[in-house]
């Protein structure tokens, strides 16, 4: 987030070379600034202040004030009762039922 804020830096920079060179288009800055190598040239200093340009460790920072968790976790073995259930009470089935399901098929 923290480089994000740095957005409006980019745009006022692509203004000022904008200024300089009436022909150039924002892809062609972007290239310029982030994909051609760093290279200090006169605006060196104000390159650095565009996002994603510097690494300014704010992750650091904010992992540095989170309080330190320690979480212990333990297992514990789950005791089992095995019972035998009935699945299908077969008297409640019909015998007719079930034999006409295994049928070869029929025309119609």
């Amino acid at each position: 987030m923290h480089q994000l804020l740095k957005a409006p830096v980019l745009v006022q920079h692509f203004f000022e070379h904008k200024q300089t060179d009436k022909s150039l288009d924002f892809l062609a800055y972007i290239n310029e600034h982030y994909f051609s190598g760093d290279e200090q040239d006169a605006d060196y200093k104000r390159d650095q202040q565009l996002p994603f340009k510097t690494h300014d460790h704010s992750i650091a920072t904010v992992m540095n004030a989170l309080p330190a968790v320690n979480h212990k976790f333990s297992i514990n073995p789950i005791e089992h009762s095995y019972i035998s259930h009935i699945l299908i009470d077969e008297t409640l089935v019909s015998s007719q039922y079930l034999s006409s399901i295994w049928q070869p098929p029929k025309s119609c």
